[in-house]
């Protein structure tokens, strides 16, 4: 029932991911506030579930009286939401949003894995926030000269979410400071993941810019396996292995084959033929400590339409990985080099299309950490909820933009109060 949507995407946060008691619990770092924080938490995530894009919106609708039936007691200021969130409690909401996904690994929401039987993880860099004019507390904001002369300030962020098959939850966003390269972003990323649970994921896939040994190191000193796409022609690996599998025949042929390991549709859609030569123990790549496997692929990419070839485009490159021949076959690991798009495509791209990631909320450095966070807990909770609660894979016809619509009008017109518990910060 649509009218009851927020209450379902409520109880279920509370009933499944205790939600409930993390707000009741929590604390930021406002001395004698007068606003609830679980309050302010609350409103926001339900916020993004129902596709707000400002602070000021949100405040607007509490002068306005539209959340009056969801909501007890006083609704916060767009001011008042962003001073809790440059006192916010980073580390606090980290641990919420791990307990979220770890209740979710322990309910198998990935008990077939993400990709084959296999859990998988991508991550990469992505821009955030763009303005003209950042306050002057802004601090680490990206600047570059727009074509009409102008510079334009944008934020940037590296992502750790899983890929393949869906829901696709976010371990985590971290902002790029001052000083710091995507590199160390990352590896600081995936060691506050690997701290609130070790077992997080089977594989980290990433692109040609995480081709370097402290990356490499870092995923097999938490004993998960790397998949990475390489483009230096120049490394020795390389040179190995086309010197290895040169005038040989390939290990694997493929025709009319698909990232998701589907036979492809005749005469319509995208389908692939490869080669592909394998060989492992390569050990030539310096300060690499794990032996590696290499893949050599030659990919033809046929796009068709009504049974005619309208686009065909041959490409050469190679896959670097830990994992062994013995456990994954090369057809895999092709698969999962296409499937680490899904970070772009389905988190980055979505994110800022549909729900408001794009929008500069605000410029403070230690909220923005914040913010990103509440991002985290918010998109995971609604995805878990249409992936589980509402069983999206027999909901095809139902769209998130749709879920998220119905969740904002509930909001509106709820007859009782939501049962967000009272907190108080200090």
């Amino acid at each position: 029932n649509m009218k009851n949507r927020v209450r379902q995407f409520w109880d279920h946060a509370c009933k499944v991911y205790h939600i409930d008691v993390f707000l009741k619990r929590y604390k930021d770092f406002r001395c004698n506030p007068k606003m609830s924080s679980a309050t302010i938490i609350a409103l926001l995530i339900l916020g993004i579930a129902s596709r707000i894009k400002s602070f000021y919106q949100l405040e607007r609708m509490g002068m306005n009286g539209e959340l009056a039936k969801a909501i007890r007691g006083e609704k916060p200021s767009a001011d008042t939401i962003a001073y809790s969130m440059v006192n916010g409690n980073v580390d606090e909401l980290k641990d919420c949003n791990a307990r979220i996904i770890n209740k979710a690994r322990c309910n198998k929401v990935f008990q077939n894995g993400t990709i084959k039987g296999w859990t998988v993880c991508g991550i990469d860099g992505t821009e955030s926030y763009l303005t003209k004019t950042p306050c002057k507390g802004a601090l680490g904001w990206s600047i570059r000269r727009r074509s009409d002369g102008k510079d334009e300030y944008y934020e940037r962020a590296v992502a750790l979410s899983y890929v393949g098959d869906g829901p696709h939850l976010l371990l985590g966003i971290e902002r790029i400071n001052p000083g710091e390269g995507e590199l160390t972003v990352a590896i600081r990323l995936l060691r506050e993941a690997a701290s609130r649970n070790n077992r997080y994921s089977d594989i980290i896939c990433a692109d040609a810019y995480y081709a370097v040994a402290p990356f490499i190191n870092e995923v097999s000193d938490q004993r998960k396996h790397v998949v990475i796409k390489i483009k230096q022609e120049d490394r020795a690996l390389v040179k190995d292995m086309d010197g290895l599998v040169a005038n040989r025949e390939p290990d694997v042929t493929l025709h009319g084959v698909t990232p998701k390991g589907e036979k492809g549709k005749d005469g319509h859609g995208v389908n692939y033929d490869l080669k592909i030569w394998d060989e492992e123990n390569f050990t030539s790549w310096d300060k690499v400590k794990a032996p590696l496997r290499c893949l050599k692929v030659w990919e033809t990419r046929i796009a068709t339409c009504r049974g005619k070839v309208t686009e065909e485009t041959v490409t050469e490159y190679h896959i670097v990985t830990t994992v062994p021949k013995a456990i994954m076959k090369a057809d895999i690991v092709w698969q999962i080099m296409h499937r680490r798009w899904d970070i772009e495509n389905n988190i980055f791209c979505d994110l800022k299309q549909n729900w408001g990631f794009r929008h500069c909320y605000i410029h403070d450095p230690k909220a923005i950490e914040v913010w990103y966070t509440i991002f985290c807990i918010a998109i995971n909770l609604m995805m878990l909820f249409l992936f589980r609660n509402l069983k999206w894979e027999k909901r095809k016809g139902t769209t998130t933009i749709e879920i998220s619509r119905q969740i904002l009008v509930s909001l509106i017109t709820l007859n009782d109060p939501l049962p967000i518990p009272m907190s108080r910060a200090g």
